[in-house]
């Protein structure tokens, strides 16, 4: 914490950064990898959906899957980042409110 200021963010930046470096660039792979699959697959269930051959409802695992899969590769470098940024937001608020509040 620096000035009271609470950033999750920066130490799983250092972190991912550290882990990355370590194994060569799998990191930034397993990222692009990952984006590439939520795409494809979206785009793959568009196309079916417009054909009329699926997208429909109970015809959806397939881009569930595909989904879920490729948000586990992007996580530690694009999805947690978010997160954790979203989460500082919200405790920096409350933690600047408390100390308005109380002094």
């Amino acid at each position: 914490m620096d000035d009271g200021k609470v950033n999750l963010a920066a130490g799983w930046s250092l972190i991912w950064s550290t882990i990355s470096g370590a194994l060569g660039g799998v990191g930034g792979a397993l990222t692009v990898f990952g984006t590439l699959l939520v795409v494809v697959g979206f785009v793959s269930w568009l196309w079916q959906k417009r054909r009329g051959t699926g997208g429909g409802h109970g015809q959806q695992s397939g881009l569930i899957w595909t989904i879920l899969i490729g948000t586990l590769l992007v996580t530690p470098g694009v999805v947690l980042p978010i997160l954790l940024t979203a989460v500082d937001i919200v405790l920096n608020a409350g933690i600047t409110l408390w100390r308005r509040v109380s002094g």
